[in-house]
């Protein structure tokens, strides 16, 4: 059988009597802050008797001042990876997404309201919701929301702990009106989900109270874990190598919109906690029943005191008789229109003789009766009663007391701190669940390819890809559907905007103190002003502070004459190994190209030179041939004549002997030709066997001054003691 309206009525009415007692306290904490200080019955009868109840609130300026100490205290969300699939850059992927939704959210609004209906009335709350980014796209984001009415939100009566992380269930009313009801759920009637008694007094009867009701519905999930390590779901009789089986409940959070008759929306809430967060005061169990309390439960009665003792001091000044001038008969009639107001007269003037002459005393001024001096210690106790009862005291408030000394004033306002500090640490706690919320529903929310913005340190926005997207210059990949484990811790502290104000009115009034040592933080101080222009101006004083100053910002080491220098030296060398470089390149280039014509020359003599021995050789047989005959047909009268020799001994006949004559006569032509292109193939050889010496010097060059680099660099790496004087300042480098 499903969920229905009856179930969620009966739950509602279970957790509306648990906290009935407690919600009654807060609502007349409420009206008691906002000025109802006297008892119907007791006012009436005082206005009756003419006789004034005042209200001199003072509460209001405590509230303020342990509200505002939390607020310069901003929280700040921290996951923490737990298991394997969890890593660090993920986490600060988490909390960067985490702040984009505080800061789009207003989440200093969520979180002030809820601490401020803590300090009023004893109990606030934060919720979590979701919803899409803009009206046509199809990707949501997670939200804050505020919650104006904590006396409307009625949470698991059986949640025991200060963050309401054990709550299963809760109940949120709203009133809507007839019309709207009807315009939103035309399909619906319009049945209040109980009686309109959450409605506001006097509202007509034309207004239903609607409820949206959260529950958390546990399934039994089995998981094994086998022998191999791994984890799976656990399926009796089809698995092998289970070491265990353990059973682990399985949470979905369900969301209903509910009138009394109907289900009107029917939806669930991502992740595994119910995302109403409670934020309370000071709880106190007794015998297993819980009492809340607000800073200002137990100041009540002396507010009432002090309100009655100021009507009564009121009540006596008002029943003194108003008669600031005694004077005689006669003596001030004549100058009626200066006594009717003597405020406004420069000179009063009077009769100094009555009737028969006598002299008269001047018109003497009535001193106002004193307050009775009871009453005025009765104020001072009601005043001192209200600090003791919430632990608030003068320097608290900013009032000067007898402590003289800035550590004896610091010590007095820790103790007043102290005191209220449990609001602010409650708040942290339901902080830390906001934050649980968030991270569990991120996987379900976030779970598309896109691109999301995230709020890094200092406040800086950053565009990061997720689930397979990736940004500009984003070099890791990250997916946050299944991203691993994280906790949750969050710290206190000021915000960085305050932080910065803080550090320049600090180095300002330093400055102010010691100018001199403007030349020393000056760009600090720039750099944290509220200016337009400061980020610049600190640029341009960091430009005219000593480079030793900034020893180890920005990559900067201490630096003296003899490390610059050193420095110096190494970029010289440097300079000078890149132009020997080029230098070696283009001779090496030179080089190749003076061996390739080298080579092209040297075939083409020896082209030449065989193209020459075939020509004699061709002569030499044909004068062969004249003489004896075929040199293949073998004689007894034929010598052997080599016929490649240059002059071969035979007598060739005339026409052979003139063809040999000028072929000889060619060759000789050829000959000084030939030998001056030897000449310069070896004048070629001489400068190739130069060049390459030269690149060889170059080189033994270029190794020299590689190990004056790797010298000097070993120097300047080496551990040096920097010597500075009383003033800190770097006067050297051993």
């Amino acid at each position: 059988m499903g969920f229905d309206v009856q179930d969620a009525i009966e739950a509602y009415t279970k957790d509306k009597d648990s906290w009935g007692d407690i919600y009654e306290a807060a609502r007349h904490d409420l009206s008691f802050y906002a000025g109802n200080q006297w008892e119907e019955s007791d006012k009436q009868l005082r206005l009756e008797l003419n006789r004034p109840a005042l209200v001199i609130n003072r509460l209001p300026q405590f509230v303020h001042q342990t509200v505002n100490e939390v607020r310069m205290n901003t929280p700040t969300i921290n996951p923490i990876p737990v298991d394997d699939k969890a890593d660090e850059e993920t986490a600060r992927i988490l909390k960067g997404l985490i702040k984009h939704i505080e800061y789009s959210s207003g989440a200093d609004v969520v979180y002030d309201t809820a601490l401020e209906y803590a300090v009023k009335c004893g109990i606030g709350f934060i919720r979590v919701e979701h919803d899409y980014e803009n009206e046509y796209g199809p990707n949501q984001e997670l939200r804050l929301k505020t919650v104006v009415n904590p006396l409307a939100v009625y949470l698991d009566s059986d949640s025991i702990e200060y963050d309401g992380k054990d709550s299963m269930r809760a109940t949120v009313l709203d009133t809507m009106s007839e019309d709207s009801f009807k315009a939103i759920y035309p399909k619906f009637n319009p049945v209040s989900f109980q009686d309109t008694a959450q409605a506001k007094t006097g509202q007509s009867k034309d207004f239903i109270t609607v409820a949206e009701v959260f529950r958390i519905e546990e399934t039994p999930r089995k998981i094994a874990y086998l022998q191999d390590g791994s984890v799976a779901d656990y399926e009796e009789g089809a698995m092998d190598g289970v070491k265990s089986v353990r059973t682990l409940k399985k949470r979905k959070v369900h969301r209903y919109k509910m009138s009394g008759q109907d289900i009107l929306e029917e939806t669930t809430f991502p992740g595994i906690y119910i995302p109403i967060v409670p934020v309370y005061g000071e709880q106190h169990w007794s015998d297993g029943d819980r009492m809340i309390f607000s800073l200002i439960r137990q100041a009540k009665d002396a507010q009432r005191r002090y309100n009655h003792w100021a009507s009564k001091e009121t009540e006596v000044l008002s029943q003194a008789p108003i008669a600031p001038f005694v004077a005689g008969v006669g003596q001030t009639e004549d100058f009626a229109d200066d006594w009717r107001n003597p405020e406004r007269s420069t000179v009063l003037r009077y009769k100094t003789t009555d009737a028969f002459g006598n002299a008269l005393p001047p018109p003497q001024r009535i001193m106002p009766p004193p307050i009775p001096a009871g009453i005025v210690n009765a104020m001072q106790g009601a005043v001192e009663d209200m600090k003791a009862t919430m632990g608030i005291y003068d320097n608290s408030l900013g009032l000067q007391a007898n402590e003289k000394s800035g550590i004896a004033i610091q010590a007095r306002q820790k103790q007043g701190d102290v005191a209220t500090f449990h609001f602010g640490d409650n708040l942290r706690r339901s902080v830390t669940q906001v934050g649980r919320i968030i991270i569990s529903a991120i996987p379900e929310v976030y779970d598309t390819q896109r691109t999301l913005r995230i709020i890094g340190e200092e406040d800086k926005p950053e565009m990061i890809g997720i689930n397979g997207a990736m940004a500009k210059d984003q070099e890791q990949h990250f997916n946050l559907k299944d991203a691993g484990q994280y906790d949750v811790r969050v710290s206190t502290g000021p915000s960085f905007t305050t932080l910065r104000q803080e550090s320049a009115d600090m180095m300002g009034q330093l400055l102010q103190a010691q100018p001199q040592l403007m030349g020393v933080i000056g760009d600090l101080w720039m750099k944290n002003t509220d200016n337009p222009a400061a980020e610049a101006m600190a640029n341009r004083i960091r430009k005219t502070i000593p480079p030793q100053l900034l020893e180890g910002e920005d990559g900067n080491q201490p630096q003296d004459p003899q490390v610059a220098q050193l420095k110096q030296g190494m970029q010289n060398a440097v300079n000078e190994i890149a132009q020997l470089q080029q230098a070696l390149q283009q001779c090496q280039a030179e080089l190749q190209n003076k061996q390739a014509d080298h080579e092209i020359k040297s075939k083409e003599l020896e082209l030449k030179a065989a193209e020459l021995h075939n020509r004699r050789k061709e002569i030499n047989v044909q004068a062969y041939q004249a003489q004896y005959g075929s040199p293949e047909q073998p004689s007894m009268n034929k010598p052997a004549v080599n016929l490649d020799d240059e002059n071969p001994e035979m007598k060739p006949p005339q026409d052979v002997m003139m063809e040999q004559a000028q072929a000889q006569a060619q060759a000789d032509l050829m000959k000084p030709e030939v030998q001056i292109q030897i000449e310069q193939l070896k004048i070629d050889q001489a400068e190739l066997q130069q060049d390459a010496q030269i690149a060889q010097a170059q080189q033994a060059q270029i190794s020299a001054l590689i190990s004056q680099v790797a010298a000097l660099t070993s120097a300047i790496k080496a551990p040096k003691q920097v010597i500075r004087d009383q003033a800190g300042m770097i006067q050297g480098v051993q």
